[in-house]
């Protein structure tokens, strides 16, 4: 539990082979009273958390779950536990967040902490959103955290994945992470979002798209005073095309209440 004490098991670690690794572990884990005590100090925590136990055989780390599965309660509500536990997977954030199981866990890591701990995971999925947006996972991490309404936070997504919107759209899972940040954002976002998109030469693409048709409507939704009439005027302007799409028709009809009503606007002028 001594701080200098946690720097010679770190260096233990490092020398021993799987065998002498497993025997450590049930040494360590032997007397789980006194294992939980240890796991709740700050310094012998970080020692235990430092490791990548994905290389260590099944006996060690079976021996090692089952002990954490007996005191992981007192660990978690423990001030250096539960620290901990959050940096561990903030610094393995992509690891985590991108994985089936990994990413339900994180989202409920920050579901249940303190919005002082949970920052620790905040920033690491801020930091890495453009790994994590297009990833089957880890887009649901990214939504999560939008959906937490915090102004700073959503303002550096937006500012992370400037330049790559209109990719982004028309990508299957992170078409969704755009549509939240267009709506749970401000109206500084939006504008910032939609100007990049407007201005793209795969404008038209974007919007016969099977995902970007639906990023369009939620621009067109959270759009407001003269970036709503530049969006608006720039979908028109490729209204014979879109008439035709399968997916360009979903856009003008969320725009103008259906296609014949926008027809008949369109020939008036």
């Amino acid at each position: 539990m001594d701080q200098f004490g946690k720097c010679v098991i770190e260096k233990i670690f490092d020398v021993l082979n799987e065998d002498q690794i497993t025997l450590l572990f049930e040494l360590i884990t032997k007397d789980l009273p006194k294992f939980q005590i240890a796991c709740k100090k700050q310094y012998r925590m970080q020692s235990y958390t430092k490791y990548d136990t994905s290389s260590y055989d099944r006996k060690a780390m079976d021996c090692f779950t089952y002990a954490l599965r007996e005191i992981v309660v007192p660990i978690a509500t423990s001030h250096y536990g539960s620290y901990a536990i959050l940096d561990a997977m903030a610094s393995e954030c992509t690891l985590v967040a991108t994985n089936k199981s990994g990413c339900f866990v994180l989202q409920k890591c920050l579901s249940i902490s303190t919005l002082e701990l949970s920052y620790l995971l905040i920033c690491a999925v801020t930091n890495r959103v453009t790994v994590l947006a297009p990833h089957q996972y880890g887009n649901y991490v990214v939504q999560y955290v939008i959906k937490l309404r915090l102004g700073e936070v959503n303002e550096a997504i937006v500012n992370q994945l400037r330049g790559c919107y209109v990719d982004l759209s028309i990508n299957k899972q992170a078409s969704n992470v755009v549509e939240n940040l267009l709506i749970f954002s401000t109206q500084k976002n939006v504008d910032i979002i939609v100007q990049e998109i407007i201005n793209s030469p795969s404008f038209l693409y974007l919007l016969q798209d099977p995902f970007g048709n639906y990023v369009a409507q939620t621009a067109l939704e959270c759009s407001k005073g003269a970036l709503y009439d530049a969006l608006v005027s720039t979908i028109s302007k490729h209204y014979r095309i879109l008439c035709t799409d399968q997916y360009g028709k979903r856009v003008l009809d969320f725009m103008c209440g259906g296609a014949k009503k926008f027809y008949a606007q369109f020939r008036r002028h």
